[in-house]
């Protein structure tokens, strides 16, 4: 996967983050458990100074406890990369 992020990436109002699963190409996986390289997109993220939200995608049966993996693998991402 490839990311370009323009000039204009710090006005944005937000992005909508949706991990794939490899095996199957279903959208909706929780953050790191698919074939988005997240730590590369936080870090461009980071380098383009964006400051929107992050918004998080998941189709998973539990979603409360997806939501807090993804949550807490990216904050972990944003702590270390930012």
């Amino acid at each position: 996967m490839t990311f370009t992020l323009g000039a204009n990436t710090a006005s944005l109002a937000g992005y909508a983050l949706e991990d794939a699963l490899r095996t199957t190409a279903a959208l909706g996986a929780p953050c790191a458990n698919g074939v988005i390289d997240f730590p590369r997109l936080v870090e461009r993220l980071g380098r383009s100074n964006y400051t929107g939200l992050w918004i998080l995608e998941l189709e998973e049966p539990d979603r409360e406890a997806a939501l807090v993996r993804s949550r807490d693998y990216l904050a972990g991402l944003a702590s270390t990369l930012l």
